[in-house]
């Protein structure tokens, strides 16, 4: 280890130090006149400056284990911390763990579920999604708090703060990302037939129809769709397929989304389909009345 490298090099260093002394004490020194015989003049010299290089490196050595202790005692309270933000973080992504819908993608040649191709298209890009919410979480909020250590150090922004900022800047990364996604390149990439795609769009028509539907008037679809998808092959189908007037809008934030909008309606036509469905209802108007002072017409005179 690092730890007994430094005591074998620190006791070698001690060793050449005390032989590096006696050197110096070997030495013919005059006692008259307390100085260095001519001939071992240089000698002298030698010994002296090998043993302040052998001080020298002592020196250096004696504060390298300091600082070596420095180092371990700083490390293993980092290594606590560490244990310690590990233990907050993951118990702060439980909150964010929530079942995943079941996949409804199923086999078949005319079954498929567009909601799920769009989001599959969107986890190609997961990693560069990811960074880029660290990034704001980050600017918006770590920065301010001075780091991660410092914000981690916070329990009430660690278990308020940080989870509500990651969720406002995921859905702000989701929403553009979803924005910029291309239909076509999503039918394109994943084989989908004209068959499929009727399909697909007769029945998000069928959820999306009014029961006031067939009272007569006018009625065109309202197609709403990501922003590059400008130009969808999906138009073109709904007005050839189902014959209907069409107004596209693009922005959504990856969604399709089907919208039936009317015009010239009977009022008379919707009431009465509405109430075929609610037969009780005329009588339930009447009991709505609660001012006996007023001659409330009746129903029919209204339609």
């Amino acid at each position: 280890t690092a730890s007994n490298q430094i005591k074998l090099i620190f006791t070698y260093c001690e060793r050449q130090t005390e032989l590096a002394l006696q050197a110096l004490s070997d030495l013919g020194v005059d006692k008259a006149t307390g100085t260095v015989k001519r001939r071992d003049l240089k000698k002298w010299e030698q010994a002296v400056i090998q043993y302040v290089h052998l001080r020298r490196e002592e020196f250096g050595l004696r504060f390298l284990v300091d600082f070596y202790r420095t180092l371990r005692g700083v490390a293993n309270n980092c290594q606590k911390k560490i244990f310690d933000y590990t233990s907050k973080i993951t118990g702060m992504a439980k909150q964010f763990m929530q079942e995943l819908p079941p996949s409804e993608m199923l086999g078949g040649d005319s079954t498929f579920c567009m909601d799920h191709l769009l989001t599959e298209s969107i986890d190609t890009d997961i990693e560069r999604l990811v960074s880029q919410t660290e990034t704001q979480v980050y600017e918006n909020l770590v920065k301010d708090m001075g780091g991660y250590p410092e914000l981690l150090d916070d329990d009430t922004c660690l278990k308020h703060h940080l989870p509500a900022e990651i969720v406002t800047a995921a859905q702000r990364v989701l929403a553009d990302a979803y924005k910029k996604l291309s239909l076509d390149k999503v039918i394109a990439d994943n084989n989908l037939g004209l068959e499929q795609i009727v399909k697909w769009m007769n029945e998000k028509m069928r959820v999306a129809r009014p029961k006031i539907d067939n009272c007569g008037g006018a009625s065109r679809i309202l197609l709403g769709l990501p922003s590059l998808s400008s130009g969808s092959s999906l138009e073109n189908i709904i007005h050839q397929q189902f014959g209907l007037k069409l107004k596209t809008i693009r922005g959504t934030c990856g969604d399709v989304v089907f919208c039936f909008e009317a015009e010239n309606l009977s009022l008379g036509n919707v009431v009465f389909r509405l109430l075929a469905d609610r037969p009780d209802a005329i009588e339930l108007v009447k009991r709505i009345h609660t001012r006996s002072d007023i001659k409330w017409k009746p129903l029919s005179d209204l339609l």
